[in-house]
């Protein structure tokens, strides 16, 4: 009589022990994402109300549809949160296996995978080839023509361009003086009144003196008044001009020898008279001397003797 009361004390204790380690309620879980496929991580989370003490198993057991790559329990009063990572690589709906944390053992769990696979269809989507990126082309065709450019250009320069370019160079840097003479009488002109007589005079010799030396075969920003009258005449047969073109210039001259040494005063009427005189001749000389140039050149940029 004693040993079958001892096996029904057994049997008891068994019973109990095993329902105290089962004895759990999942009140909520939440999968992340919503939605996925194979392949997919997917954080999988559930909230167990127990009253067993939850521990994370050292070892974790891997279904065969897939990998359990994460899991987390955090414990709370009456209730823990069960987190983990799943990887499916199956389709369809998975059972996980059962999960042993201790005093309780979770188990009855499952996730739904979606296929990519339209409904009806088997097999797997044949895989294509490599595909070229929008725009790749046209980025090809424009980083084609850059190079192209780029060598073309060098190519110009080293020939024929680098003549042609020394050409454009000097045809700027021969009008600087004349854009400069125009651009200090518009100031003058505009000025006038902040200018005493002897300065407006000197400002005016300078840029004259500078213009004409950038016209003759000497340097003029020395010259005396009488030395830039005497230069009239080759200054108009550098440019080309006909002969009394910068004749005009004398009077500029001999006012501006009388205001600056002989204090003579030339009212302001004259004065912008003088200027207007000045801009004139400027423009009508280097006219010619724009007509001049496009003679000797031939045909092309090519030089051609003059008369011939």
């Amino acid at each position: 009589m004693k040993r079958p009361a001892l096996m029904v004390v057994f049997l008891l204790v068994g019973t109990w022990v095993a329902v105290s380690q089962s004895s759990y309620v999942i009140v909520d879980s939440v999968r992340l994402p919503a939605e996925s496929y194979v392949g997919d991580p997917v954080e999988l989370r559930y909230s167990v109300r127990s009253q067993a003490t939850p521990a994370v198993p050292d070892d974790i057991g891997q279904p065969r549809w897939g990998e359990i790559t994460a899991l987390r329990v955090v414990p709370g009063a009456g209730v823990f949160d069960l987190r983990m990572t799943v990887t499916p690589y199956e389709p369809g709906t998975l059972a996980l296996p059962r999960i042993d944390l201790g005093e309780v053992r979770i188990e009855g769990l499952s996730l739904i995978v979606e296929s990519i696979l339209a409904p009806g269809e088997v097999g797997l989507r044949p895989a294509h080839g490599p595909q070229r990126l929008p725009g790749t082309q046209a980025a090809l065709l424009l980083f084609g023509f850059g190079i192209s450019f780029v060598i073309a250009l060098v190519l110009y320069l080293l020939g024929p361009g680098r003549r042609h370019i020394h050409s454009i160079v000097s045809r700027y840097r021969a009008r600087v003086p004349y854009r400069k003479l125009l651009a200090r009488v518009q100031l003058l002109e505009r000025d006038i009144k902040r200018y005493t007589m002897r300065e407006f005079y000197i400002v005016l010799v300078e840029e004259l003196q500078a213009f004409m030396t950038s016209r003759v075969e000497q340097n003029c920003m020395a010259a005396t008044a009488t030395e830039l009258i005497e230069l009239l005449s080759e200054l108009e047969e550098s440019c080309g001009a006909t002969a009394g073109t910068a004749a005009p210039l004398e009077e500029v001259l001999t006012a501006a020898d009388s205001a600056k040494f002989a204090r003579k005063t030339i009212r302001r009427k004259k004065r912008s008279r003088h200027l207007k005189l000045v801009h004139a001749v400027a423009v009508e000389l280097e006219s010619h001397r724009t007509k001049l140039r496009r003679s000797v050149r031939g045909p092309r940029g090519q030089v051609s003797r003059v008369g011939a």
